[in-house]
């Protein structure tokens, strides 16, 4: 008879306004998990941080001692990676470390300009200390138009063209996040490029990327050249690098006529259905079966 794993899918959580997506993601990996081979518990996080496993609250301590490894969809902060570390659960995604700085805007693009990527300019609000003033300082150091973003989480981020516009909108990001960021607004095509470790003979492999049009439309091929293609796989990959993260990474960049800009690295996958995710897979002959046991595999492998 099979041993079979024991596996955690954590997924809800408040996240900021993806929590839909979030629950999804664990629906599609939990259908493409063998029940021959793993036993699986599907954890529902509420917005408000309870646990619960079918139905009922739980410790995280006693979903643990039932548990041997962990798919955590729901937290890229490095709250739960912490947890998951200290009870010594092994779990797909970044360490808690890195974790925490892919989540950090601020702390990541201050990585990737050490590194000389390019990534837009920025300045960082706090809400412990900003007024009226700050918003106006900022509209007219950056030319328009602007981007504001909480700089903690996944967020997009509102373009802006006016100054009553980036006062509001920098209200806003502040219920997500204590500080903002406030960035030049790069014009461009975007893209999107994946990588996982230790995969067809290569330390970090990357995806094909795909664009995203102007109406967040999923485009494969892309409308790269050569060169833009093969930079942009060099790109993602060197950040999942320089960022400590592991197993799984995906990066966005916009393609302009002043080069490739970095906006942000993702460190865990979007499972959902309507994510990039499949394309990436397909392009390069992978099921996503075989990608999530590639996961497992490596995840293991590293503890």
């Amino acid at each position: 008879m099979i041993n079979r794993l024991k596996i955690a899918i954590l997924r809800g959580g408040g996240n900021f306004g993806e929590r839909d997506i979030c629950l999804e993601s664990g629906l599609v990996l939990s259908q493409n998990l063998s029940k021959e081979k793993y036993i699986i518990s599907d954890v529902i996080i509420s917005r408000d941080g309870n646990w619960y496993l079918n139905g009922v609250i739980i410790r995280p301590e006693n979903l643990f001692n039932k548990i041997d490894f962990v798919f955590n969809l729901f937290d890229e902060s490095g709250k739960t990676q912490k947890i998951l570390e200290h009870f010594k659960i092994p779990y797909c995604g970044a360490d808690s470390l890195a974790s925490a700085v892919s989540f950090n805007k601020n702390l990541s693009k201050k990585i990737f300009r050490d590194f000389s990527l390019k990534t837009p300019y920025g300045e960082i609000l706090k809400k412990e200390n900003y007024d009226e003033n700050s918003a106006l300082k900022i509209f007219r150091s950056i030319p328009l138009p602007l981007v504001v973003k909480p700089a903690k989480g996944n967020f997009l981020g509102e373009t802006v063209n006016n100054l009553s516009d980036l006062k509001n909108e920098i209200e806003k990001a502040f219920n997500f996040s204590d500080v903002v960021l406030v960035e030049e607004f790069i014009r461009g095509r975007e893209v999107l490029c994946g990588v996982i470790d230790s995969f067809r003979k290569n330390k970090i492999y990357s995806f094909l990327p795909i664009e995203i049009d102007e109406n967040f439309e999923k485009k494969f091929p892309p409308r790269l050249n050569k060169f833009e293609k093969e930079e942009v796989q060099k790109l993602a990959k060197l950040s999942h690098k320089i960022l400590g993260l592991r197993h799984y990474s995906h990066s966005n960049f916009i393609i302009s006529k002043r080069g490739i800009y970095i906006l942000g690295t993702k460190s865990l996958p979007i499972f959902s259905r309507d994510s990039f995710l499949p394309l990436s897979l397909d392009s390069v002959g992978l099921s996503f079966g075989e990608f999530v046991e590639h996961l497992i595999f490596v995840a293991n492998k590293n503890t």
